[in-house]
Formats: C-alpha cells, structure tokens, sequence
C-alpha cells in the first residue's frame, strides 16, 4: 500500500481515570459556580448597619428607638439600627459631627451638624405653602407630580362642643 489512507480501526475508548477526571471537574467547575452566585447574593442582600445616636437613657426617644429596631429585624429589612445612647441631643449631635454614627435623634432648637441633613421636621400648618388651586401640576425633573388637597378631618361629636349661649 503506497500513499494511502490506512485505517486501523476504532478509536480506543478514554480510560477511566480520563472519565473520572472529567466528571469531577465539571462538578468541581459547578460547584464553584453555584458557591459564587450564593457569596454574591447573600453579600448583595445582607442588611445594612447603621448606628443611630438616641439618648439620655430610659428616654421615649430611646423606647421609640428599640421598637424600630425590634421591628426591623422582625420584618427581615434591609436595615440593621444599633442603637448607641449618649448622655442627651448635644451629645448626639456632636456623635453625628464626628462620624461615629449614622443618624441620631436630636431636638429641633440644637445646631445641626454640617455634614447632616435634617429630616421629619415638624412643620406649622401655616407655613406651608399652597397655591391658590389644589388641582393645579407643578413639573418635578421628569414627572409630573400633583399636590395635595389639605386634609379634612370629621368634626368632633356634638356632645363634646361647648354650648354658648347666643343673645339676639
């Protein structure tokens, strides 16, 4: 046979070590893959701490406080509150200041630290502003937002209203 193709016969089968090998690189290779995507949820959903400045001690504030924190871990949120007590509001407002917490509860009169910001500030119904129309849209960056009728309230049962007299 000159210059042609031989054949010799079937291709021997892989050994089974080859087999083995295979086998346990692939579920190797899956495992890995699956402890991946596992580490990246759980480090993508695990709550965020935030320590919150609350004081003086035995304070409603710091009760309010407790509950919130109760509640979050029951609700399993995305926020974690650990409560750090000072001695009163200028103490943490000074722990916000500082840096060594995240938020803190002080009194309306005290100074805000600069790198704050304020929230749920109470606010006197007569100094909010509204205009003249309650159903006229104000544009808002890219939505449209409309503003709210101000809210009525029932009136208080006739027993409770004081009579007065009238003289005609």
């Amino acid at each position: 046979m000159t210059g042609g193709v031989e054949f010799v016969g079937p291709p021997a089968p892989p050994s089974r070590s080859a087999v083995r090998k295979a086998t346990f690189i692939t579920i190797a290779g899956v495992l890995a893959i699956v402890g991946a995507l596992t580490g990246g949820y759980y480090f993508a959903m695990r709550p965020v701490p935030l320590k919150i400045a609350v004081g003086p001690p035995n304070s409603d504030d710091v009760r309010v406080v407790q509950t919130l924190t109760q509640a979050f871990s029951q609700n399993h949120s995305y926020v974690r509150l650990r409560p750090v007590q000072t001695e009163g509001a200028t103490e943490s407002a000074s722990a916000l200041a500082d840096g060594r917490v995240d938020l803190a509860i002080i009194r309306g009169d005290l100074e805000v630290p600069k790198n704050a910001q304020a929230g749920s500030r109470p606010q006197p119904r007569t100094a909010a502003r509204r205009p003249s129309s309650p159903s006229i849209r104000r544009k808002r960056s890219h939505r449209t937002t409309r503003l709210m009728r101000p809210r009525k309230f029932p009136p208080a049962p006739s027993a409770a209203r004081p009579t007065v007299p009238t003289t005609r």
